[in-house]
């Protein structure tokens, strides 16, 4: 029977593995689908609780990418605002110092 630590270390390495493949743009959908599951079984068999995967799941969003889950959220959305910007022709955004237009 699995132990907690083996199932949280195992958790961590997926989070980690789905992490990576959203770095590298590959589809990592399968990964997800299979790590919810894992996820609901381990709450199931109380292995784990939501806390725990939350904060798991951070753990190796930042390891990944250096930043948290939120503060990745509004980078991309700062993407999108000049993306927009650039495709409706609307250069006073770029008037704004870089440094304010990222909050």
């Amino acid at each position: 029977m699995l132990d907690k630590a083996a199932f949280i270390s195992e958790l961590s390495a997926q989070f980690t593995q789905i992490f990576q493949l959203s770095k590298t743009g590959k589809d990592n959908s399968t990964q997800r689908y299979r790590t919810q599951g894992f996820i609901q079984a381990g709450e199931l068999m109380q292995l784990c609780s939501r806390d725990d995967v939350q904060h798991l799941m951070q753990s190796a969003h930042i390891a990944v990418f250096g930043c948290s889950v939120e503060q990745c959220q509004g980078s991309n959305a700062s993407k999108a605002r000049r993306q927009q910007a650039l495709s409706d022709g609307n250069y006073e955004y770029f008037d704004e110092p870089a440094v304010s237009r990222q909050k």
